[in-house]
């Protein structure tokens, strides 16, 4: 999946939710959850990474790496090939599979180990640690023979539905060839293949990627042939299972089914039609827009540690319209000037808002009965720094610094503030030809301004008529 939206509707925020979900996790609180969340990312379960423009397969998938010996006073660089955090995560994950894919994980082993061709018939592998030598031609039969040069011994079939047998039950009762059966199952174990559990409690345990901002990043070169094997028909264990090989290591590489990938993407940035077709046919996207029902449970107060005190701040106003429609009206009015004058995916996000409310117990302030959830309080200095450090630079990114534009958006409420022009300054410039003299010169009102902490500043926003533009009086 890939969560996608306008800057601050919590993308990133979502993703513990979606992770937590697929690991089967199902908790109510916000504290809980990113408890459970840190566990997983400590037992390697969970990884993260965020993609940028410098971000490529080596880091990804694997690549060679400079490394300095260790030794005292060396000074030799050698070059090695190490594994990036995706191949690092499937790998963990077929650790994991379950016994009888386990099996068929070292058989598949032993049987590119040990195939020959037509060309070379009568070729017989040694299998390590045992009297014996091997092949493996096709089908489900391996064939055996005793490894004594002095005898001319024929080799005999061993049924690999036979081996698998044997190491479900270890029962060797009507199993043709028993001790070779044995032999080659012995020496699996030796391989590291585990004994057998009816019951594997690490059967297809999810392990998740995360990959944030996930369309700065090339993304056709940091996945490269992995584009093919993330489709679900191409997962190991899949009907359709595909494997490649590798370029710096030449191993053969797959990617497991219980692997999973979720990433965001900031629509600010750049829309989902930018992004690789191939890439967009095998993701589920998700869109996440600003919401502003979610403001309904957050208020505004003064003083946040002693609400109380500050019950009568917003005024008879305020009160009547519910004391939390304030932030809602401000969102929804801010982004239907900036979805006119732009488009819906440069809107702005609840979380600026909530990511700075706290959270209050309901005996810590006297609120409206109407509100039976968990409600939320945002002072008015917090809410001063939402727009000063989040809001009002991104609408300088936006509109290229177009003050009388940011000012239209945010109402003409004083925040941006028509400058007085110094004359004796500009004498000479004004005799310029093609030089604007009655332009307007535009700036930030001052953040020791009181008007950011004036309520009504905010309220401004969307009382269209009734607060008249400070701009307007000068």
């Amino acid at each position: 999946q890939i969560l996608y939206g306008s800057p601050g509707t919590g993308k990133t925020y979502h993703t513990i939710d979606k992770a937590l979900e697929i690991l089967g996790e199902n908790l109510e609180s916000r504290d809980e959850k990113k408890a459970k969340f840190d566990e997983y990312v400590k037992n390697g379960q969970i990884v993260f990474t965020t993609f940028h423009q410098s971000y490529g397969y080596e880091e990804f998938v694997e690549g060679i790496k400079p490394h300095i010996d260790s030794e005292e006073n060396s000074k030799e660089i050698k070059y090695e090939i190490k594994d990036g955090i995706f191949k690092e995560l499937c790998e963990k994950a077929l650790e994991n599979r379950d016994s009888i894919k386990n099996f068929n994980f070292y058989i598949d082993k032993l049987k590119e180990k040990v195939k020959i061709d037509d060309n070379n018939p009568e070729k017989y592998f040694e299998l390590p640690n045992t009297k014996y030598s091997i092949q493996y031609r096709n089908g489900k039969t391996f064939r055996i023979k005793f490894d004594d040069m002095s005898k001319n011994h024929k080799d005999y079939p061993v049924s690999i539905d036979n081996i698998e047998k044997l190491y479900k039950t270890s029962n060797i009762d009507e199993i043709y060839n028993s001790a070779y059966v044995r032999a080659i199952l012995n020496y699996l174990k030796l391989q590291g293949l585990e004994d057998y559990k009816e019951k594997d409690e690490k059967v297809n345990l999810p392990y998740i990627i995360i990959i944030d901002e996930i369309n700065r990043g090339n993304v056709s070169k940091i996945f490269g042939e992995l584009i093919t094997l993330i489709e679900a028909s191409k997962r190991i264990g899949e009907k359709e299972e595909l494997k490649v090989t590798l370029p710096y290591s030449g191993e053969k590489f797959g990617v497991p089914k219980n692997v999973y990938i979720i990433g965001t993407m900031n629509t600010a940035d750049r829309s989902i039609t930018s992004l690789d077709t191939a890439l967009r046919r095998r993701f589920e996207f998700v869109e996440m827009m600003p919401n502003s029902d979610l403001l309904n449970n957050v208020f505004i107060c003064k003083d946040v540690e002693n609400p109380n005190e500050d019950e009568d701040y917003l005024g008879d106003d305020a009160k009547t319209e519910g004391y939390a429609e304030i932030l809602q009206n401000i969102l929804i009015s801010i982004n239907k000037r900036i979805e006119f004058l732009l488009d819906r995916e440069k809107t702005i996000g609840h979380a600026f808002f909530m990511s700075e409310a706290v959270k209050f117990n309901k005996n810590n302030w006297i609120k409206p009965d109407e509100y039976e959830e968990d409600w939320y309080v945002l002072s008015i200095s917090k809410l001063k720094k939402v727009f000063q450090n989040k809001i009002i630079p991104l609408l300088q990114e936006y509109f290229y610094n177009d003050y009388a534009l940011i000012s239209a958006v945010l109402n003409d409420n004083g925040m941006i503030e028509k400058c007085e022009k110094d004359d004796k300054y500009l004498q000479k410039i004004k005799n310029l030809d093609n030089v604007d003299s009655e332009k307007i010169i535009y700036n930030i009102a001052s953040f020791d301004n009181k008007i950011w902490n004036d309520i009504k500043t905010y309220q401004a926003i969307y009382n269209d008529g009734e607060n008249q533009s400070k701009n307007d009086k000068q």
